[in-house]
């Protein structure tokens, strides 16, 4: 999640190692040799509402997850919301 209490793994603060790491997935492989294009969704909740650098990098993440950008929630409300337009572009 990019935040500061992400347990022992300093590159998870740097935005250039979060999008490198959604973009390994689009070219994921699997056991039976099958190339998978895999989108990624981001959803930010709570501090990422008010922490500039958190949005910046999870829109980043999202872009590189080829989803255009973040989601976001500010509650239980917002996060309902948030999922149905997630859910309902994947089913698309």
């Amino acid at each position: 999640d990019g935040a500061e209490n992400t347990p022992k793994n300093t590159d998870y603060k740097n935005v250039t190692a979060l999008t490198n790491a959604v973009t390994s997935l689009r070219t994921t492989t699997s056991s039976n040799g099958r190339t998978t294009d895999v989108n990624t969704f981001v959803l930010g909740f709570g501090d990422a509402l008010v922490n500039p650098t958190e949005a910046y990098n999870l829109d980043q993440m999202a872009l590189a997850g080829n989803t255009g950008g973040a989601y976001f929630a500010a509650n239980r409300a917002d996060l309902a919301v948030r999922l149905a337009q997630i859910f309902n572009t994947i089913t698309k």
